[in-house]
């Protein structure tokens, strides 16, 4: 039995799956145009009923006008993208939650904010049949998130069509997980039906699939590295259309591009001071610095005006009320007034090298945050420092070996630096380590995920669970040690009565797929006062 087809017999087929069926119900997520290219035209002209599901606002206005089919105006996601708003990137008639469009060839052209829910939520509002009939997804690469907000056990649809470029298994294996078995692909949508209504498919159809889903695999991931690859030295060189270079622009950080470094603090005005004096010495000047002010009295306000008259850069304060430790709350609050289109943040007690942003400006890569490390100095030698406003910053490697000889410091291989190149991707999936201390984000990553979490109040866990759920949005780790590493001033332990409880908001969302935070960017409300110092 064959089982692969060009899609131009797509629409015989599906006539022939469902037969003289007259009363059906579809479901397409989407939909795009009215007609040329649906999945769901045929089955209404055969008096079918069912739902459209189309983010783009023209588009979704063109089906209300020409189709009889109710139509959300809405992005389909996973529950925990659920009520944001999500940056849509559009390029003719193709559009995607990611900004890298599977399509080849096809980099964004603009970007639109879009309402988004999941395909449940919007069944259950219609009081959709169950089973369902048709469901068609296409949604380039935002498949895997429509489905996790798709109960299938509940809808039951009798043929799940959906488009998948086969770039990983992820998609084939939750069907798979679901009860659903492939037993068609046409062109580069694959057929799921139910386990037990699927046909036998033979020797040759089972080869078919083995060699599309499995033996040809690592060569298709090979060519999309290949294709990305290309695409970037295209963008270096100078080589292609306008277009294509202000896209691809639009993704790669370059020297022109502002970078705003995110500094927290609360009550700290020595540490602070010596934070900024430590700022002020970078070698690449396209930055701009933001204080985080958690709540600190009049002192801190008068350190941050005092840097100001020194620097030539622009130094922001962000300040509200304490109410305990609310370290994901200021962040976002920093983030928010933040001009800059990659994010480093760093600890009032962390003192950087003068090479400290140019080195994160060069490790920047779109889909990817950078995590850096520290150095602890130890408390006498760190009371030393602030006492004599020493500027440890500056030292020589030798200089620290000394030091962590007489026991000034915890320990020295952050201050080295190695060109470790693919190393760096090497804990790509890894949550585990990563600080707010010595952190780099694009500012799109952060608005995909929402910010932090100000869920958690008290001390702890706050950064973690902002990595997880970069990591469930598709955003990689790359190792920034052995390049970024910062000196860390002692202060006494933080209260950690909380950790417990964010313990527990942590291992829920390492459990969960979600992207959002519960109380991110998007619950900001006022209560904040920001200043040009």
């Amino acid at each position: 039995m064959r089982t692969v087809f060009p899609d131009l017999a797509e629409e015989r087929l599906k006539a022939e799956f469902f037969g003289a069926l007259p009363h059906g119900f579809f479901v397409e997520v989407g939909a795009n145009e009215p007609q040329h290219g649906s999945q769901s035209w045929q089955f209404e002209q055969a008096g079918w009923t069912g739902i459209l599901v189309e983010p783009q606002p023209e588009l979704a206005e063109r089906l209300r006008q020409t189709r009889r089919a109710r139509v959300v105006a809405a992005a389909c996601s996973s529950p925990g993208n659920v009520g944001a708003m999500m940056t849509l990137y559009l390029s003719g008639p193709h559009s995607s939650l990611k900004p890298e469009l599977a399509v080849a060839g096809v980099v964004p052209e603009a970007t639109i904010e879009v309402p988004t829910r999941t395909l449940d939520d919007i069944l259950a509002e219609a009081h959709a049949p169950a089973p369902l009939d048709f469901v068609s997804i296409d949604v380039e690469t935002h498949e895997l998130d429509v489905l996790r907000g798709f109960d299938i056990a509940r809808w039951c649809p009798r043929l799940i069509l959906i488009e998948d470029h086969v770039t990983s298994l992820a998609t084939h294996r939750y069907l798979t997980r679901a009860g659903y078995r492939l037993i068609r692909r046409t062109g580069l949508n694959g057929w799921y039906v139910p386990q037990a209504e699927a046909p036998r498919i033979g020797l040759f159809g089972s080869w078919q699939f083995a060699r599309k889903y499995y033996l040809a695999l690592p060569i298709r991931i090979l060519r999309e590295r290949k294709r990305r690859l290309q695409d970037r030295l295209r963008l270096r060189l100078g080589a292609g259309s306008s277009r294509e270079r202000a896209a691809l622009t639009g993704a790669e950080l370059t020297g022109a591009d502002m970078i705003s470094v995110i500094v927290t603090t609360y009550n700290r005005e020595d540490a602070l001071d010596a934070a900024l004096r430590a700022l002020a010495r970078q070698s690449d000047r396209n930055f701009e610095i933001v204080i985080a002010d958690d709540g600190s009295g009049p002192e801190t306000a008068r350190v941050i005006e005092r840097w100001a008259s020194q620097f030539s850069l622009p130094i922001k304060h962000v300040r509200h009320e304490h109410d305990g430790f609310r370290g994901g709350e200021i962040r976002n609050r920093g983030i928010r007034a933040s001009a800059g289109r990659y994010c480093i943040f760093l600890d009032g007690d962390c003192l950087v090298c003068a090479d400290f942003v140019a080195t994160h400006r060069a490790l920047a890569e779109p889909g990817w945050f950078v995590t850096g490390n520290r150095i602890l100095l130890w408390g006498k030698f760190t009371e030393r420092v602030l006492a004599e406003g020493t500027e440890v910053e500056a030292w020589s490697f030798a200089a620290l070996w000394r030091e962590w000889l007489r026991g000034g410091v915890n320990r020295l291989s952050p201050a080295l630096r190695l060109p470790l190149g693919p190393l760096r991707k090497l804990h790509r999936n890894a949550w585990e380590g990563a600080q707010t201390c010595n952190l780099a984000v694009a500012r799109s990553d952060l608005d995909c995920v929402d910010g932090f979490d100000a869920s958690y109040v008290g001390w702890g866990l706050e950064d973690s669970d902002l990595i997880v759920r970069l990591l469930h949005a598709g955003v990689r780790r790359r190792d920034g040690r052995f390049a970024t590493g910062v000196l860390h001033l002692w202060h006494p332990r933080n209260d950690r009565s909380q950790l417990p409880a964010n313990q527990q908001r942590l291992d829920a969302v390492i459990a969960s797929h979600r992207v959002r935070a519960l109380r991110g960017l998007s619950a900001l409300a006022g209560k904040a006062r920001v200043e040009s110092a």
